[in-house]
């Protein structure tokens, strides 16, 4: 005890716990622009224009899906969640973007996450590598996703996709035809239709994993149109025109190598700015007004940067 007299006994201890190692990705790779002509923003004049407007904007998103940075997984899981949102929109529910994610991150792991977070859950599945490497598993894995009923129609349409994903062709037009045959053989689950889409879509352009694409594009009216059997055209270009916009749109939303080093360091941002980065654990609202405290202030983006990398960014440090 004599080595602790008039002095505090934490300077003479050590401490056992390891220190927090702070990981920071390196920035990704710049990409060329999209070309502005593909930015769809009415509808082309003529139905062969869909299909070539399609292919460039895809062509243009093409490197991006094809790389493997750490940020790619969130780009996919922003997607999946306007895909979601979408979706359940369609379906009648009232649950936006920012509703899913609250719920989706908030919930505890044993608790049902509800129709429209199943379709969340269905959607971040389709962004992992996962859909493509284990396609033998889609007729069993798929009906209990998407909550569809298992019979033999299902389980054609599935058989389609499988059999789509063999040999080279147009990836659009393969993509549109196992959409239209999963809606034909179960016109009432849809989300199976643009699900297998996507997947189909990525796996004839070699993607290390699918990129949640057609469900935030496609409307019901041109959902529609794949159950009449004599409108194969409309078809064809409403699908075109669905990816052509969900490109351009997965574009814009990409991480950049201007904005991946702040998202990467909110905390610096924030200390920057004389904010420091708020360490929020979700408690109830009781336990906060005890406390004096409010909602914490959200953290503010910088210019280009869409507010999930921010948030990502601050929840991993």
């Amino acid at each position: 005890m004599g080595g602790f007299y008039g002095a505090k006994r934490r300077t003479d201890l050590r401490c056992g716990m390891s220190s927090r190692i702070r990981l920071i990705p390196a920035p990704p790779r710049r990409f060329p622009p999209m070309p502005g002509w593909a930015r769809l923003r009415d509808v082309p004049g003529s139905a062969d224009d869909a299909p070539f407007v399609a292919g460039a904007a895809l062509a243009a998103l093409h490197p991006i899906a094809r790389d493997e940075h750490l940020l790619a997984t969130l780009w996919r899981q922003r997607l999946a969640l306007t895909c979601a949102a979408r979706l359940a929109g369609q379906g009648g529910r009232t649950e936006d973007e920012a509703m899913l994610r609250d719920h989706w991150y908030l919930r505890q792991n044993r608790d049902d996450p509800g129709p429209a977070g199943r379709l969340l859950g269905a959607w971040r599945r389709l962004g992992t590598g996962k859909a493509l490497t284990l396609k033998e598993t889609w007729p069993t894995m798929l009906p209990a996703l998407l909550a569809c009923r298992d019979d033999e129609a299902l389980q054609q349409a599935i058989a389609c996709a499988l059999a789509q994903c063999i040999g080279g062709g147009n990836p659009v037009q393969a993509a549109a035809a196992t959409a239209a045959m999963s809606l034909r053989l179960r016109p009432d689950c849809w989300p199976l239709a643009l699900w297998l889409a996507d997947a189909v879509l990525a796996h004839h352009l070699s993607w290390p994993a699918p990129v949640p694409l057609l469900a935030a594009h496609l409307t019901g009216h041109g959902l529609r149109r794949a159950t009449n059997n004599s409108n194969d055209q409309g078809w064809m270009q409403a699908c075109s025109l669905a990816y052509a916009c969900a490109a351009a749109a997965a574009w814009i939303a990409m991480p950049s190598s201007d904005t991946a080093p702040i998202a990467c360091s909110a905390r610096r941002q924030n200390c920057a700015a004389g904010m420091p980065t708020p360490w929020w654990r979700p408690c109830s609202a009781k336990m906060r007004n005890r406390r004096g405290e409010g909602r914490p202030p959200a953290i503010a983006p910088a210019a280009g940067c869409s507010n999930v990398w921010c948030r990502s960014a601050s929840s991993a440090n």
